[in-house]
């Protein structure tokens, strides 16, 4: 059947059927008229508008009244404009040319032609008063309008729900079946369905999911974890369950036996008969019928002969689907399984609209406009919403009770209180002692952990040392146990563990996952001795296999980085900090050619602070932070930091090469003062090659080389120093550094002129450069290259490369080599005619620069007023100064956005 999005094309006026429309919006909202089906509405304010005309058909609506229904609060002028322009879209979708009217406006109210118009919650209520009630079960097709919240919407939808639920009261007793095939939709009956006040929020993909597995499949298991929503959405797939007649809900959370299944079902079907003879009497009544049977927490059976049963009721009822909601699967032969995971995150850096489409967002919303009617996402408490619902990891029981707390927590308390998030997330009022497994996180959670074996319980607690994630063979190597993949397949099945495959093709292992809310319940369980050991467990193992990285310097994969931060963590925690420098060295080729997130190099401050005078390796260990600190955007603190490190190196001929090297690259990347810096790097050299430190030899080449090119001003010179630097790192096996070298030949062709060859070159670098996985060198490809198209006058390809760079050293947290690249762009953007944005831009990365990496050397001075100059020429002095003042006081997240970033 068509449909359509926006106003009606000539070539389709034809099958809308003399201007007749039937407007549904139960479960939905749509407007047919013939062959002609219209689902989706140029805009939210003009589908908001039908429904509310379609289903008061005889009411003159003030304009006032719809205005402040559509846009509350919005001043009348503007909302009067507003709603003509609505209103001239509407007709445009109703009324083609030759039909008859369909909306009647006058200058004071508006209202459908009840004539011309047909609405299903019209016809719901009609039949519902008449008593008509496989008619208005037919009707009832869902909730209304969901998806939308506006507060009409919410009081309609709860005043037509509890309608339903008189008429769910008034089935008193099952239809006696009929011959013949099974009955039509219209007359599907449904019994004891759970009736909510609540919309249905977030699940449309799931939804659609699990009606198409019930339909394809006999046995289908809805399992996932604790409060993710299971009965919530099986109850919405029981109401739209056609071709199935009937569907009988069961639930089953006091069920203990599974030999009682049987009568449950009879009970909820409401058939006479003995419990002992319950297979039977539902044999001799439903065997001819399509049912479909809802088994609601179905858990606790598993253990206890409920698959057997099952399989029994749907050997005795042969046209029977099941839909069993549950935290195990069942794995019995025929089982369908479908996971229903957390609702989808929303991303730290979510603007407004992306935001208010986030599924888990919604539901927050939507539940906590229910005790605070008022409650929205603005500009102002976006980024504590987004904290709050990424905190409670999308699961629905979490994000519906942290809601309702709205009414006394403003969202930034609630931020800071769900560090301890089972005092937050209890019910109160009513709603906690009608369910006991859902009055709070942690009871839900204490329901599935009892239902674990001891055993299964001891290995649960040993996995609560991983973080971001672990594979089966790390499992075994910490918790020491012979049967690790049987038990991690068992906590699968029991939806406490998550499994993920991120390249299954390539024969990558799957990785395990538990979530937050689930981990802190374990811990309280695990004791103090047994968690030290497993620590330690876990350090050791990752330890090895930093090293053992290292050694075929091969990067930490970005899954697994979250073991190795938190082994460093508990290293400090737990006073080793011997231990925790020599995982810090391990790991130096993932800080090298990746980052060193922020809290990593947190820690490192830390150990660099506590690590007494004398520890092993820790002049090594500080000359690497000192460069961290220094791609931090933090000069000051990375040339004190080299300092100690020289300090610390003593007659270690090694350390003190390395040590040296750290702090003329500093001085030299801080203050670009070449000849001040040539000597002291000259001489690192020396003490690098008379110590035989060939790695740190490698090095210092690549910064001689660097500051007699750009220091200096010699490319000449410099090119046979990036050379020798190139050929070490290859003798040494090291590409990434090889990598590195070469962009210094690369530098050498720009500063000689030869800007094609160095074009065609940085190409082949980033490429290269991507493919090793390093990111550093992909930054300073991206800015050769950069700057070789700027040279070239290819403004538009340099500001676009440029925000490539932009992007990657912001996604990697380095703040350098972010405020380079933005500070490039403000003359792209200045020679492409885009003043505003090149003063704003050029203004915020002066002062950002001048904040976190120093004064402005001579050469960046000039870049700088020639941008200004540039501007000035092309808007004017004083426009100029008032951009120069906003871009200054640009907070960094903005300067990023419009620089091409997040």
């Amino acid at each position: 059947m068509p449909t359509r999005d926006a106003a009606l094309p000539d070539s389709r006026r034809a099958v809308v059927a003399d201007g007749h429309w039937r407007v549904e919006v139960l479960g939905g909202l749509r407007a047919s008229s013939g062959d002609w089906v219209v689902s989706h509405f140029p805009g939210r304010p003009v589908a908001a508008l039908l429904a509310r005309l379609a289903m008061f058909p005889r009411s003159g609506h003030s304009r006032e009244e719809l205005i402040e229904l559509l846009w509350p609060g919005v001043e009348v002028d503007i909302g009067r404009n507003r709603l003509r322009q609505v209103l001239s879209t509407l007709r445009n979708l109703l009324e083609p040319p030759g039909s008859r009217a369909v909306v009647i406006a006058d200058r004071n109210t508006v209202r459908l032609n009840a004539e011309a118009v047909a609405c299903d919650a019209v016809e719901f209520e009609r039949a519902l008063r008449a008593r008509r009630d496989h008619e208005a079960r037919a009707l009832y097709r869902g909730e209304l309008l969901p998806g939308f919240h506006d507060e009409w919407v919410v009081d309609e939808r709860r005043r037509l729900d509890a309608l339903h639920g008189q008429l769910v009261d008034r089935d008193d007793a099952l239809p006696a079946p009929s011959a013949g095939p099974a009955p039509p939709a219209a007359d599907t009956t449904t019994l004891r369905l759970p009736a909510y006040l609540s919309s249905f929020v977030g699940r449309d993909a799931d939804l659609r999911a699990c009606i198409d597995a019930v339909r394809a499949h006999r046995l289908v298991t809805l399992a996932g974890p604790g409060g993710c929503g299971k009965t919530r959405l099986a109850t919405e797939v029981a109401k739209q369950a056609s071709p199935f007649d009937p569907v009988i809900f069961v639930g089953l959370a006091d069920c203990r036996d599974g030999a009682q299944l049987a009568d449950r079902v009879r009970v909820a079907a409401r058939l006479p008969g003995a419990s002992g003879a319950a297979l039977d009497t539902l044999a001799q009544r439903l065997a001819e019928r399509h049912v479909l049977l809802v088994l609601d927490n179905f858990e606790q059976l598993v253990a206890v002969g409920g698959p057997e049963a099952l399989l029994a009721l749907l050997a005795a009822l042969p046209l029977a689907h099941a839909l069993v909601t549950s935290r195990r699967v069942l794995r019995v032969p025929g089982e369908q399984e479908l996971l229903l995971a957390p609702l989808p995150l929303p991303a730290a850096d979510d603007d407004l609209a992306e935001a208010a489409r986030n599924p888990a967002v919604a539901l927050f919303i939507d539940r906590a406009r229910s005790v605070r009617g008022d409650f929205g996402l603005t500009a102002r408490n976006r980024e504590d919403l987004l904290v709050v619902c990424r905190m409670l990891e999308g699961l629905p029981l979490a994000l519906e009770i942290a809601a309702t707390r709205v009414r006394t927590y403003s969202l930034a308390g609630m931020r800071a209180e769900l560090v301890r998030r089972f005092p937050v997330l209890t019910r109160s009022g009513a709603q906690a002692p009608r369910d006991p497994r859902h009055a709070s996180l942690h009871a839900t959670i204490d329901w599935s952990w009892q239902l674990l074996a001891p055993r299964v319980r001891d290995f649960l607690g040993s996995m609560t040392v991983f973080r971001g994630g672990w594979s089966a063979a790390e499992a075994a190597a910490v918790a020491g146990s012979v049967d690790t993949q049987n038990l991690l397949d068992a906590l699968v099945a029991d939806s406490l563990l998550t499994v993920v495959r991120e390249d299954a093709d390539a024969g990558q292992e799957p990785r395990f996952q538990m979530l937050e809310a689930l981990r802190e319940f374990v811990v309280e369980h695990v004791d103090a001795e047994t968690a030290t050991s497993l620590r330690r467990a876990h350090r050791a193992h990752f330890l090895s296999r930093a090293r053992a990285l290292a050694a075929h310097r091969e990067l930490v994969a970005e899954a697994a980085l979250g073991n190795f931060v938190e082994a460093l963590q508990t290293a400090q925690d737990d006073g080793e900090p011997a231990l925790a420098l020599a995982l810090f060295l391990a790991l130096k080729p993932q800080w090298e050619s990746v980052d060193a997130p922020p809290e990593v190099l947190a820690l490192m401050q830390r150990a660099a602070q506590t690590a007494p005078a004398g520890t092993e390796r820790l002049a090594h260990f500080l000359s690497m932070l000192a460069r961290l600190l220094l791609l931090a955007g933090r000069s000051a603190e990375a040339l004190d930091c080299a300092a100690r490190a020289l300090a610390a190196a003593g007659d270690d001929a090694g350390a003190r090469a390395e040590a040296m090297f750290a702090h003329t690259r500093v001085d030299w990347v801080w203050k670009r003062e070449g000849a001040r810096v040539i000597g002291p790097a000259r001489d690192g050299l020396r003490l690098a090659q008379q110590a035989g430190a060939r790695e740190t030899e490698a090095s210092a080449l690549s910064l001689v080389g660097a500051i007699t090119l750009w220091g200096l001003d010699q490319p000449v010179q410099a090119l046979p120093i990036y050379e020798a630097a190139e050929r070490l790192y290859l003798e040494l096996g090291n590409p990434r550094g090889a990598l590195q070298a070469a962009h210094g030949r690369m530098g050498c062709l720009y500063a000689t002129g030869r800007h094609d060859e160095a074009i065609r070159m940085g190409e082949v670098l980033v490429q290269q450069s991507q493919a090793l996985g390093n990111i550093e060198a992909q930054i300073v490809a991206l800015n050769l290259l950069t700057a070789c198209l700027a040279k070239r006058r290819r403004f538009g390809e340099a500001l676009a490369t440029c925000q490539r760079e932009t992007r990657l050293a912001q996604r990697h947290h380095k703040v350098y080599n972010l405020v380079n690249s933005l500070w490039s762009q403000g003359h792209f953007l200045a020679r492409l005619r885009r003043p505003h944005e090149a003063a704003v831009l050029q203004a915020f990365g002066e002062r950002y620069w001048i904040e976190h990496l120093g004064p402005l050397p001579v050469e960046e001075r000039r870049h700088l007023a020639k941008v200004r100059r540039l501007v000035r020429v092309q808007i004017g002095a004083a426009p100029c100064e008032a951009l120069w003042a906003e871009g200054r006081a640009l907070p960094l997240r903005e300067a990023m956005r419009r620089g091409g970033g997040a």
